[in-house]
């Protein structure tokens, strides 16, 4: 069996401990003879199983009681690294400001907050003018969509028209063909 702690550590001595109680304990039930034996032997043979068992029974106890403070141990590792990184990020972030904010006072063309804040307020309104503008284009060419489809179907109209007249004079002189 491979140890994944460290030498010496309590968790593997139990384990031991106990390996070893239970391979003793084996050896004993193999070379018990309970039926040969008398009474008197046969309850001391079971005396001395029963206060080796109870020694296993502490020993899986103590292992059971490590593996409760492991995880206890773990799970304060684990909160200890959930607040390391918030503190991490935190710094990240502090850091990013400090540089973002020395960049800026070292920048000879920058004039300050106000000064942007009055940039960012051209372009919003260069940004709105052309919003209206492309609102403005969209409308007319909408406008001249609409017109080029009622032109278009009074051209149709038109040539609907003309066919028709065109099949009444056909029509209109075939009947008269036929009168004559």
């Amino acid at each position: 069996m491979t140890e994944p702690l460290g030498e010496g550590h309590v968790l593997n001595d139990a384990l031991r401990s106990a390996q070893e109680l239970i391979s003793e304990h084996n050896d004993n039930l193999e070379s018990a003879e309970y039926p040969k034996q008398s009474e008197a032997d046969r309850n001391i043979a079971l005396e001395k199983e029963l206060s080796q068992l109870n020694r296993i029974n502490d020993t899986l106890d103590s292992v059971l009681e490590s593996i409760i403070v492991t995880n206890a141990n773990i799970e304060r590792i684990i909160t200890s690294s959930e607040q390391s990184n918030k503190l991490i990020e935190t710094w990240a972030k502090i850091l990013s400001q400090n540089k973002h904010t020395f960049e800026l006072l070292e920048d000879d063309s920058w004039q300050g907050a106000s000064r942007d804040i009055d940039t960012w307020n051209s372009k919003l309104m260069e940004l709105t003018d052309l919003q209206k503008k492309q609102k403005e284009i969209q409308e007319k060419l909408g406008r001249e969509k609409d017109q080029e489809l009622k032109q278009e179907q009074l051209a149709q109209a038109k040539k609907r028209e003309r066919q028709e007249m065109l099949q009444r004079r056909v029509y209109g002189r075939r009947s008269t063909i036929r009168k004559q």
